[in-house]
């Protein structure tokens, strides 16, 4: 048993499906529904340029307004404490960014550690995909009236369902059109679904993986049945008091500073918003 972290604004009851990790790497995860992976570019008249996420027009925004809206979506969330069994866990190479497994087609396995049966099998699931799935590729194997139907099952189905549903709340986040999006979404989402069935035929309960988009390269997980994690009962919330008290007063000069060094270029968020100190601090 490991402990892990998820945070969401809503937690689900299920847990299949669901990504834990280091408690820093679920704070990136929510600081990512903040600043949906953009930064702050110079402005006019001592503001900056600043786009939330990619469905929000860029904007003039000073620093107290965006600090109050950074704060706002982290009163929102919620971090919790997990105890995570990793006994029959199938490691995995991240190649799906923040798509579902499935998109990373073959290049997820590691062809050194596993058996040569077990790559023959999910070949066969897999296959002509030995590399991540992009959405031109798709007619290699599907046609429109294939990937009609596995939408059709998909909301018929107890899991893909959920996972359909959250894939359709992500496009309008990030501002994609998921009518055009939901054909690959939906393959990646159902090719995850036989993986899932594949690794529980052979008595894998969930899956590992280093984590560099979200931490340091350490393990996150993704439970397969919801018996591999349990609740600790411990919730974490953010300390929006202390936050103001030690970051708010700094993060002007931080935000300068960095774009003196980068010849005022575009500043990542993610990168300064915690003005170098512990995110975990700021979390009780």
């Amino acid at each position: 048993m490991v402990l892990v972290y998820r945070g969401a604004k809503h937690h689900h009851t299920s847990l299949v499906l669901k990504h834990f990790g280091s408690l820093s790497s679920a704070i990136s995860r929510m600081v990512s529904m903040f600043n949906g992976g953009n930064g702050l570019c110079v402005g006019e008249d001592g503001k900056y340029l600043y786009m939330p996420n990619p469905s929000v027009a860029p904007r003039l925004t000073n620093y107290a307004d965006m600090l109050d809206e950074f704060c706002l979506v982290m009163r929102s969330v919620s971090i919790r404490e997990y105890k995570f069994d990793t006994i029959r866990s199938l490691k995995l190479i991240d190649e799906w960014m923040d798509d579902p497994i499935g998109s990373g087609g073959m290049a997820i396995f590691n062809r050194e550690t596993m058996r040569v049966d077990e790559l023959q099998s999910l070949w066969s699931i897999f296959k002509p995909f030995d590399g991540p799935i992009f959405p031109d590729k798709l007619n290699l194997k599907y046609s429109r009236k294939d990937i009609k139907s596995i939408i059709s099952n998909l909301k018929k189905d107890t899991i893909g369902s959920v996972e359909y549903r959250a894939r359709r709340q992500r496009s309008s986040y990030v501002g994609e059109n998921f009518h055009n999006t939901k054909y690959q979404e939906a393959v990646w989402i159902d090719l995850t679904l036989k993986l899932r069935d594949w690794c529980l035929q052979n008595k894998y309960s969930s899956l590992c993986y280093e984590n560099h988009q979200e931490g340091n390269g350490e393990n996150s997980f993704v439970a397969l049945t919801d018996d591999v994690v349990s609740p600790t009962g411990k919730i974490f919330l953010f300390d929006e008091l202390l936050y103001r008290k030690l970051v708010a007063p700094i993060l002007p000069s931080i935000i300068n500073s960095n774009f003196s060094q980068l010849r005022n270029a575009e500043v990542m968020i993610d990168e300064i918003i915690w003005a170098g100190k512990d995110p975990t601090a700021f979390w009780r």
